[in-house]
């Protein structure tokens, strides 16, 4: 399994672009139902959005992803993550770029990560804030920007870079109140 969400009352659990699960409970599980992404997100409506990992595209789901429809819309390079808060999808990926979208229908280009981090590795929302985790820019080190719409981004810390020797490789962020 490659990730999972939780929205209008159901879990949905995607399996490496070959199908999505759902479960109510996150014991007994429902599926395979046919699916073709690798990262999830559930909006306040139980809408769930998958994005692809290899060709960047999204698909929604209104019934707790048992049925998809393509979006129609493709970054045109991989993602790495996709997360929902503050009214919208917001996805990264290998590239600075961040896509957003209110509805997981219609995307567009939201912002970028500042000195373009090739390699948006993850992203969480919570407590009014989006966060990207990035490794392997130009100066070769990992970081950590931080948005509280989605598409503005600053560094978080007072050096402007984790470095890897630090521990840090950049991999996943998550959000804890």
């Amino acid at each position: 399994m490659w990730d999972v969400s939780y929205g209008g009352g159901h879990f949905v659990a995607l399996e490496g672009g070959s199908g999505a699960y759902n479960s109510t409970d996150g014991r007994t599980w429902s599926g395979p139902f046919p699916a073709g992404g690798e990262f999830i997100a559930h909006n306040e409506t139980g809408r769930a959005v998958m994005a692809d990992h290899y060709g960047g595209g999204f698909a929604y789901s209104d019934d707790n992803g048992e049925s998809w429809t393509d979006s129609g819309f493709s970054t045109g390079f991989g993602l790495s993550a996709l997360t929902y808060g503050a009214g919208r999808f917001v996805a990264v990926g290998r590239s600075s770029s961040v896509h957003a979208s209110s509805d997981g229908v219609n995307w567009s280009l939201a912002g970028s990560i500042p000195d373009g981090s090739p390699s948006c590795n993850d992203i969480a929302f919570g407590g009014g804030r989006f966060v990207v985790a990035g490794a392997g820019d130009h100066l070769g080190g990992s970081g950590i920007w931080y948005s509280d719409d989605g598409s503005t981004w600053h560094w978080a810390t007072a050096d402007r870079r984790l470095s890897r020797r630090g521990g840090f490789g950049g991999h996943s962020v998550a959000y804890r109140p």
